[in-house]
């Protein structure tokens, strides 16, 4: 078993609760954690018999394009792609962090993280 992790990721999105947010956009910053056996990819040497990073990150980038108002649901949906994309993961784990949240204060970032029951 092992784990591949594809961490800060960064985009700039249209998702927020607001409409203002969902209009002006804002940064955000994604990590995914996939579990699977890669046993096989660890002993072949071979992209084909392990989770392709670039192909997580392709992933994620086609979700942020899509407004969401709660980081809960981007969150889950990206790891449903993952998961849809590579069916043989015993796990996933998705961070989304929101920079500079509008909260009426200082903050440096609002983080969620989504864990898909396998």
């Amino acid at each position: 078993m092992g784990t591949i992790r594809l961490q800060e990721m960064e985009f700039f999105a249209y998702h927020g609760y607001f409409s203002e947010e969902r209009k002006v956009g804002n940064r955000y910053g994604a990590t995914v954690e996939v579990d699977f056996d890669f046993e096989k990819a660890a002993m072949d040497d071979r992209l084909t018999e392990t989770v392709d990073y670039g192909q997580i990150y392709d992933l994620v980038k086609i979700q942020m394009l899509v407004p969401a108002k709660l980081l809960e649901y981007l969150a889950r949906e990206i790891a449903l792609s993952v998961k849809t994309a590579y069916p043989g993961i015993s796990g996933v784990r998705v961070w989304i962090s929101k920079y500079n949240p509008p909260i009426g204060g200082v903050a440096g970032k609002a983080e969620v993280m989504y864990s898909l029951p396998l």
